[in-house]
């Protein structure tokens, strides 16, 4: 299990994989079997993150047992959570070809479609055909079913064909739940896609289904959080906001989690449509989500949904979830006329600013809202080559600091711009964030 040593095992795991250790490097991994190689190196990914050791480890099974095609997958997924995409592609295809439906394999190439390409109808195939193969081989498997449905949900960008294919995934395993925490689990996972589907008429059956989660598993702080996304979806600003005071009566400031932070700055901006709406405090809310949202990235320790799993950096960043963030601190840099501006810019760009200000409520009244055309159209956008190499804007900004024409950079700016980067790193092939982005070019 975690600890908060920053590594994934508990000091008894620890010691007993210093153990393991020490018997592998003492006689040799030729002499060993399969079973206790492969125990050795999710060992070794699991103790201390080391991952040229357990790459070694997968060499050596894949050298001296080229039957057992699990060490071929297990490779893939390493080099894949490592970002070495190129060569895990490559190891994902000769799994394939040794066993066309390995789940692993699929599952690989499936996520690089989504995350690294930006081509919509291949990525779209691609998770087709891993949905296929755990129909065919783990249609019965609960932990899979929540896996796979909660990765593919949050890096999706929202595409409606990608989104029912995970609500089948979840709704194919749902009766083979043999505990209250799993059905638990579930349902609240049934109740996200509902929200992010966008349609409104089925975020009153999301909510109850976050209640019923409640209800199954007392326990199940993510249930409570989507009910509050929920509740913001469909207009019932003052339950949500009841229901954060609620935790924020029962719990200290600061243990409230991320997304609740996220919620409260929303709420608050949602609700306070006045001219003597305080955003300092709205900065100063979403500045603390996202002190947060780094320390949560950069951390070792799982607090998802799911349990240690596969593609674990891409899990932590929650790309729905990080746009999001960012898309605020962008609707704080409209709507807060104390943003330091030059004097050009802002007399260029004051009056789009308060027009934008205005007129938000006409387009959307929540970032949680989605348009399943306009997604759909970003995604089969010629993705990122075709997009202006602005990742270094920054830098851009920075070299006007001489300059007598422009003031300091608000720091709505700079913490979108730096959230969009990292989502960036790790989601090379989504559009969202460099069309974001852009929009922050605007405030230049």
């Amino acid at each position: 299990q975690e600890d908060t040593s920053g590594k994934l095992l508990g000091s008894a795991g620890r010691k007993r994989f210093a153990a393991i250790d020490s018997l592998i490097k003492s006689r040799g991994s030729e002499s060993l079997d399969v079973d206790l190689l492969v125990l050795y190196a999710k060992a070794t990914e699991l103790a201390a993150l080391q991952f040229g050791d357990a790459l070694n480890v997968w060499n050596s099974l894949i050298a001296g047992h080229q039957w057992f095609v699990h060490s071929l997958a297990e490779k893939s997924l390493l080099l894949a959570n490592i970002g070495e995409w190129d060569q895990a592609l490559d190891t994902a295809q000769r799994t394939l070809d040794i066993d066309n439906e390995h789940i692993d394999a699929l599952t690989v190439i499936a996520v690089h479609a989504f995350t690294q390409e930006s081509q919509a109808h291949d990525a779209l195939q691609k998770l087709e055909d891993l949905d296929r193969s755990i129909s065919n081989r783990e249609p019965y498997s609960v932990k899979l079913g929540l896996s796979l449905s909660s990765l593919f949900t949050n890096i999706s960008s929202r595409q409606p064909r990608a989104l029912q294919l995970c609500l089948n995934l979840l709704e194919r395993v749902q009766k083979y739940c043999i505990s209250n925490t799993d059905e638990s689990t579930l349902m609240t996972c049934i109740g996200n896609i509902f929200i992010l589907q966008g349609n409104s008429n089925n975020y009153a059956n999301a909510i109850k289904l976050c209640k019923d989660a409640i209800k199954k598993d007392p326990n199940n702080s993510i249930a409570v959080e989507y009910m509050i996304k929920g509740q913001i979806a469909s207009g019932n600003y003052d339950e949500a906001e009841g229901q954060i005071e609620l935790l924020s009566v029962m719990n200290q400031q600061n243990d409230l989690t991320i997304d609740i932070l996220l919620y409260k700055a929303i709420i608050n901006r949602l609700n306070n449509k006045s001219k003597s709406f305080n955003w300092d405090a709205h900065y100063n809310l979403l500045n603390e989500c996202k002190n947060l949202w780094l320390n949560h990235i950069n951390s070792q320790v799982n607090n998802s949904i799911v349990p240690y799993e596969i593609f674990r950096k891409l899990r932590k960043i929650n790309p729905d979830f990080t746009l999001s963030l960012a898309i605020e601190f962008i609707y704080e840099l409209q709507g807060n006329t104390n943003i330091p501006y030059t004097s050009a810019n802002k007399s260029d760009n004051s009056n789009d600013i308060n027009e934008s200000d205005n007129n938000s409520s006409d387009i959307n009244n929540t970032i949680f809202l989605s348009n399943a055309a306009a997604t759909t159209t970003l995604l089969t956008m010629q993705g990122p080559a075709a997009m202006p190499n602005i990742r270094n804007v920054k830098s851009n900004y920075n070299s006007n600091e001489n300059d007598n024409d422009y003031n300091e950079i608000s720091p709505s700016l700079t913490s979108a711009i730096d959230i969009l980067e990292k989502l960036m790193q790790v989601c090379a092939g989504h559009l969202e964030p460099y069309i974001e982005l852009s929009r922050c070019l605007i405030y230049k």
